[in-house]
């Protein structure tokens, strides 16, 4: 009899063991806004579980890693959200001082505001377009605004993607030889992940390249033959090269090799007489301009060299040649000291001449 309530007093007690191990389990759950809560739905400890800390990610490409200049370039952009959804989720770019003077010639965002609404800052303005021409301090932050439920706030939700996709070129006139590695470093953050960030280099490659863009004019344009009838050459010469030169030589006409028995057809000389030189604007930076003159030594044509005049100073032939002698004139302008610059020119009105008498 006492071994009976003995074994019953045994069930009894295991019974109430697994009773109270039901209902503790029952009575633990995770909400869906991140709390372990009891089944009444009260916090249980006020402990907030806290989203996964690798949940945010980002990738920074670059599609042409050495561009040249007058090249386009595209940077793309992509952050994903994993495991929980992001909460203040902020894209940041803060552009290099290298990238100054380049060209915006595109800028994308993906998906649409629709399905991931956002706040899109450009600095310096404040506004939502980016600039036409990047400089030294512009930035770019987007703050996305998707409504999240675990947790529930705006960010971006786990298992979403967000796309931003920025074109820029290369000046044409980039100075040459390697830029050097221009990096380019943007962030994601979030309030309940960890922050990440991603780079893409670039390193413009600008060749040395030389040209010269001549301009002439004759005025009038057109006129009848009659001996003494005045008419005006003008020449120009424009330094195109993407560095600096020591000489620009402007040379009317241009074909006048040493050692012609004749004048060229091209030659305006073979119609014309020389009667010297109107006004003559020379480059910044050009120091010292020569006169050579054609002339004629009695068998064959020959350039004689003047002597090199600093500026400023009225252009005038060679000692010894006269009016009469020129079947072309020649002027090379140097900057011995400072270096003529890009896309600075030299004009000369003159080579005046009328019909032979």
């Amino acid at each position: 009899m006492r071994q009976g309530v003995g074994r019953s007093s045994r069930r009894g007690q295991n019974g109430l063991v697994e009773a109270c191990r039901k209902q503790l389990s029952q009575s633990w759950r995770r909400n869906p806004s991140g709390f372990a809560v009891g089944r009444d739905g009260a916090p249980l400890g006020g402990i907030k579980a806290s989203a996964a800390a690798n949940s945010l990610e980002i990738e920074k490409t670059v599609d042409n890693a050495t561009p040249e200049p007058g090249e386009t370039f595209t940077y793309t952009i992509q952050v994903r959200c994993s495991e929980d959804d992001c909460l203040d989720t902020q894209i940041t770019d803060n552009f290099p001082a290298g990238l100054a003077g380049f060209e915006v010639q595109g800028f994308n965002l993906s998906p649409s505001a629709s399905s991931i609404p956002r706040t899109v800052t450009w600095t310096p303005g404040g506004g939502a377009t980016p600039p036409s021409v990047m400089t030294a301090s512009t930035s770019l932050t987007i703050d996305l605004q998707q409504v999240t439920n675990d947790p529930v706030g705006v960010g971006i939700k786990a298992g979403s993607s967000f796309t931003i996709q920025l074109s820029l070129k290369v000046p044409d006139d980039y100075p040459p030889s390697a830029s050097g590695p221009i990096v380019n470093t943007a962030s994601v953050s979030a309030s309940n992940a960890d922050t990440k960030v991603d780079d893409a280099t670039i390193t413009v490659d600008a060749k040395v390249k030389m040209g010269v863009d001549v301009t002439k004019t004759w005025t009038p344009a057109t006129q009848n033959h009659f001996p003494g009838t005045a008419s005006t050459i003008g020449l120009g010469v424009k330094n195109t090269s993407n560095v600096d030169v020591d000489t620009l030589t402007i040379q009317e006409p241009a074909t006048a090799p040493d050692g012609a028995a004749t004048l060229n057809a091209s030659n305006p000389f073979t119609i014309t007489d020389f009667t010297g030189f109107g006004t003559t604007t020379v480059p910044l930076g050009c120091t010292s301009v020569q006169v050579d003159a054609y002339v004629f030594n009695g068998t064959t044509w020959n350039w004689v060299s003047g002597a090199n005049m600093p500026t400023p100073v009225a252009l005038a032939l060679p000692s010894g040649v006269t009016n009469a002698d020129v079947g072309g004139v020649r002027n090379p302008l140097h900057g011995q000291h400072e270096p003529l610059r890009p896309d600075h020119h030299a004009t000369r009105v003159g080579s005046a001449g009328q019909p032979p008498q």
